[in-house]
């Protein structure tokens, strides 16, 4: 690589960065979500030197390697969200050179990974949860590495990558797995051990801080199983309508056209890691089902991995389908005119109407509950009783917001308040008050305001009511 070349690399990597903190931090004003914030309440606890409370109620499924960024990010203070959607955000634009390897190597075209990473970033809602701090950002990027580095050498050398991905999600033990069966034969002894300790150590790692943190191994199982989601129609509903409804009904479409054809020309050998990935996805998905644990739509994204490499094939493949060097170069012009309406698409598929929506939601409740709290009424109030929430969803944020000293309870850990602060979410929006007053989980919510209590303060959709003992 020339010194030119690396300064213009430089340059490029220094504006992402610069653009995504701009992004984050200023133009959009983006907060994290319920698992990320929980991880940094988590890592404010570690450097306070407490021992994380991972058995709190409704707290999620801690997971240890997003603990470890959200303990460093937890090192900015007060910046500590935005650090976290910034490195995240970050995480994102990295998975593309690394779908732009896999497409290199399996399937022969560079430009097939470009599409890829926008099928994959538009079209399945992943720029949505970057911005919300989602691990399966940090995971897909994990796991994207391990494929291009699997493709191009030997599974192996995927073993670094898949160990990280399996301190994020259980399926990297699935795939760290069915690499060391699949190249038993192929690999020495070392290259085995390597891939063992891929498979073996993450779960001992995760397991093993469960039983350090809350005294019970199974705690992440445990969690998983207490905060299913509510679904009709059973697994079967959930994959289907992922995969074949709203954005992903094309993509999964297309997806399966460009699997076929990239079958046909380039041969099983040649796709078999990116087809293993997806049928991983799905596997666990099954297995998490049967498990009674919570089945979400973005559990799928090692299959919408798999999908989107192969929807970039369909689109962009023609660099490996014609040789010829006059009939290839038609065949270009064309293809980037198909690219790029096929990003514009991805892009429209997305529904930008509704990722501002969903972003201005996050914001809007973050605001109100940030001016809420600080207010003076309410301020002078919170020591008159426990601060209490309808459910579950605001407790990290109102902990980041006090500090880790704060400890809010969801009204079905304190089902009659006599005294305290009592939040109530009033909105018109559906959308807000079926988040926050009523989410559809298996656990209780209770929206009202307890007897006796007065108003205190309100902002947007947020409204504190409080009471304090006669004797104060």
């Amino acid at each position: 690589m020339s010194l030119t070349t690396r300064r213009f690399l430089l340059a490029g990597l220094t504006a992402a960065i610069a653009l995504t903190c701009w992004f984050v931090i200023g133009a959009i004003g983006a907060v994290p979500g319920y698992d990320a914030s929980w991880h940094l309440v988590w890592g404010g606890q570690i450097l306070d030197g407490q021992m994380p409370t991972v058995d709190s109620w409704a707290a999620p499924t801690e997971h240890p390697l997003l603990l470890a960024i959200a303990t460093l990010c937890s090192l900015a203070g007060g910046r500590s969200s935005q650090l976290l959607l910034t490195l995240t955000l970050l995480a994102l634009i990295t998975i593309a050179p690394a779908l732009v390897r896999i497409g290199s190597s399996a399937l022969g075209s560079r430009a097939a990974g470009v599409v890829a990473w926008f099928a994959l970033a538009g079209g399945y809602g992943l720029a949505l949860m970057a911005l919300r701090g989602y691990l399966d950002v940090w995971f897909l990027l994990l796991i994207s590495c391990a494929a291009a580095v699997a493709i191009e050498r030997r599974p192996a050398a995927a073993a670094l990558p898949l160990a990280l991905a399996g301190l994020l999600r259980p399926e990297a033990w699935l795939l760290a797995a069915a690499a060391l069966i699949l190249s038993w034969k192929s690999s020495g002894s070392s290259d085995r051990l390597r891939l063992g300790i891929a498979t073996i150590l993450p779960a001992c790692i995760w397991f093993g801080l469960d039983q350090l943190l809350a005294g019970d191994p199974l705690l992440s199982l445990r969690t998983a199983r207490n905060l299913a989601l509510e679904y009709d129609g059973g697994a079967a509903h959930v994959i289907l309508s992922s995969l074949g409804g709203g954005v992903r009904g094309p993509l999964t479409l297309l997806g399966i056209v460009g699997l076929a054809l990239a079958l046909r020309l380039r041969g099983r050998k040649a796709i078999a890691v990116p087809v293993i990935v997806g049928a991983s996805g799905l596997l666990i998905a099954v297995l998490i089902a049967v498990a009674g644990l919570s089945l979400l739509p973005r559990y799928l994204l090692l299959t919408d991995l798999a999908l989107s490499i192969f929807v970039g094939f369909a689109i962009a493949g023609w660099t490996s389908i014609v040789r010829g060097t006059q009939l290839r170069t038609g065949w270009s012009i064309a293809g980037s005119g198909v690219a790029a309406l096929a990003i514009v698409s991805a892009v429209a598929l997305g529904s930008p109407a509704k990722f501002s929506d969903e972003l201005r939601i996050d914001r809007g409740i973050h605001q109100d509950l940030v001016a809420v709290l600080k207010a003076e009424q309410v301020n002078g109030s919170l020591s008159c009783g426990p601060l209490t929430f309808p459910s579950f969803r605001l407790l990290p944020d109102a902990r980041l917001i006090l500090g880790n000293n704060a400890e809010p309870r969801g009204r079905a850990q304190q089902p009659v308040a006599t005294s305290g602060v009592a939040i109530v979410i009033t909105s018109d929006d559906r959308l807000v008050s079926g988040r926050y007053a009523h989410p559809g989980i298996k656990l209780p919510a209770d929206n009202r305001v307890p007897g006796g209590f007065s108003l205190l303060a309100s902002h947007g959709a947020v409204v504190a009511w409080g009471r304090c003992p006669t004797s104060r």
